[in-house]
């Protein structure tokens, strides 16, 4: 009954509702898109947790591998002064050799002292030679370890 006016009510009325909807799909789309921000925000916190986490855990491997680098550096130490008392024992029967030279008799049980003395300290070399392989080997082992645990670390920087 309205008529043109009435058909205008109605188109205007249409275009109305059309963008009632697409509004309201439009407000559903930015919920959804805030929910995954929300969610990714999670996702990313967390994650943040976990490198700290191992972070943290590789500081105090590092913290270990340097206390195990200390005791072996000690140790090197230790056997560097074994290695110059077995020395100056060494001088020290080469020196008693020589003052008792003057004498055979004397010369006969020097000697025969000074063979059991240098198999002995041969005996005490190879021992030395042994641990000192023994603890290049493992240098050369943390070495590596210290090596992979870095390269581990890096892993993780944030």
């Amino acid at each position: 009954r309205a008529g043109e006016h009435g058909r205008g009510f109605a188109v205007v009325s249409d275009e109305v509702r059309k963008l009632a909807e697409e509004s309201a799909n439009a407000a559903k789309e930015i919920a959804s898109l805030i929910q995954e921000i929300e969610k990714e925000s999670h996702n990313a916190v967390q994650a943040i947790h976990a490198n700290t986490t191992a972070v943290n855990k590789g500081m105090e491997t590092m913290k270990q591998v340097t206390s195990a680098f200390s005791r072996i550096v000690e140790d090197i130490e230790n056997v560097t002064a074994m290695i110059e008392d077995i020395s100056a024992t060494s001088e020290q029967i080469t020196a008693g050799s020589q003052q008792i030279g003057a004498s055979v008799e004397q010369m006969k049980e020097i000697a025969e002292e000074s063979a059991a003395n240098s198999q002995e300290v041969a005996a005490l070399t190879e021992e030395q030679n042994a641990s000192m392989e023994e603890i290049a080997s493992a240098a050369e082992k943390l070495s590596q370890l210290a090596e992979n645990l870095h390269e581990e670390v890096c892993k993780f920087r944030v």
